[in-house]
């Protein structure tokens, strides 16, 4: 079937809708980005980036008004006009796609792994764990600015030319300084090639450089915040959730697109060699590799416990990560999947410090 191909040079593409991403593909030539959304028929739109040999497709309908200049100049937006009737929805075109990779999670319980893959940190500056967590138990890490303290993540994670969440518990013990970085990834000191996510005169700030969210909260010090930093690659949208309701969010000029470096936490640095370190502490760092949505992230910040007992765990499914005790007690078939099942008057299930987060939301289920 007949394909018409239309460039618009200089240019990036700004989906309107959030799920229309279909996958980001290494690509060295411009001809075979155009080839790659041509033979697939879920793509009616493409961007092509030459100098990082990238190239996204989308499920929706090429839209004039979602086509914007850049100074990139190697950009390039490619409208391929397929049979639209082939299309399929947003959910099937998601849901058997191997889009996100697996989250990292940084517990900071007396190590730096990470539970979920192998980006491992490494200690700098030997910042303290101080127990307990927020979440109770385990530990939290204490960082001191004057010391230059902060975690490397040495292992390269690729962030660019896609949607990711970064989260975490934090509190400030001293935002005097310009900037207090907690969380970033440095390749250059060129727009859009260095992610740092600080805080600026005391109030959060997204920064990929030169394209910039600032939010106009202050921080107060001494508390604990939720704090979640959102950019979604399809819509290019950058938002701030404090405490699980949005702050402010806009649109970036281009996605985020360093290639190189390393992740670290209580530190960053918006050219290298000039670091921004945070004085505080630091708890459950979580890396998503999608963009959440404001449900998640709600829940995230105010869901204190929630207890299925599938999996066989008594671990909750909470940001918290909260473990029961327990006496007495075994895995069984539930109402949903598994319960436990309490077999004398001397059992009992018993999650502790809940105390450590004001507003409570508790599900425990079967």
């Amino acid at each position: 079937s007949l394909t018409i191909v239309q460039l618009h040079r200089q240019s990036i593409y700004q989906s309107n809708i959030s799920c229309s991403l279909v996958r980001n593909q290494s690509i060295s030539k411009l001809n075979d980005c155009i080839r790659l959304c041509q033979d697939d028929y879920r793509c009616q739109t493409a961007a092509y980036f030459k100098d990082k040999q990238i190239c996204s497709l989308f499920t929706e309908i090429c839209q004039k008004d979602s086509i914007k200049p850049t100074d990139n100049i190697t950009a390039t937006v490619i409208c391929c006009k397929q049979n639209p009737k082939l299309l399929p929805t947003c959910a099937s075109t998601t849901t058997p796609q191997p889009v996100f990779e697996p989250a990292s999670l940084w517990s900071f319980d007396n190590n730096t792994n990470d539970s979920i893959s192998n980006y491992h940190g490494v200690l700098s500056g030997s910042p303290i764990y101080r127990s307990p967590g927020l979440n109770g138990y385990g530990s939290a890490l204490w960082f001191d600015a004057a010391n230059n303290q902060f975690v490397n993540v040495p292992t390269y994670r690729n962030l660019s030319y896609r949607s990711f969440t970064v989260q975490m518990w934090f509190y400030s013990t001293d935002t005097s300084s310009y900037t207090c970085g907690l969380f970033g990834q440095c390749h250059a000191a060129n727009a859009d090639e260095s992610l740092h996510y600080v805080l600026r005169n005391g109030s959060p700030r997204l920064s990929f450089y030169s394209d910039d969210l600032q939010s106009s909260t202050i921080i107060q010090i001494n508390t604990w915040y939720h704090i979640t930093f959102v950019y979604n690659y399809s819509s290019f949208t950058q938002s701030i959730y404090r405490d699980g309701m949005l702050d402010c969010n806009r649109t970036s000029n281009n996605p985020y697109q360093g290639m190189s470096g390393s992740i670290v936490i209580g530190k960053t640095e918006q050219k290298p060699g000039t670091p921004w370190y945070f004085s505080g502490a630091i708890d459950e760092v979580l890396l998503s590799m999608k963009a959440k949505t404001a449900s998640e992230i709600l829940d995230d910040a105010t869901l204190v416990t929630y207890h299925s007992f599938d999996s066989q765990s008594y671990y909750d499914a909470s940001s918290l990560r909260l473990k029961g005790t327990y006496a007495n007690v075994t895995f069984s078939i539930g109402k949903i999947n598994h319960a436990i099942n309490f077999q004398s008057n001397s059992s009992f299930y018993e999650v502790i410090a809940i105390y450590f987060v004001p507003s409570i939301s508790i599900v425990i289920l079967d």
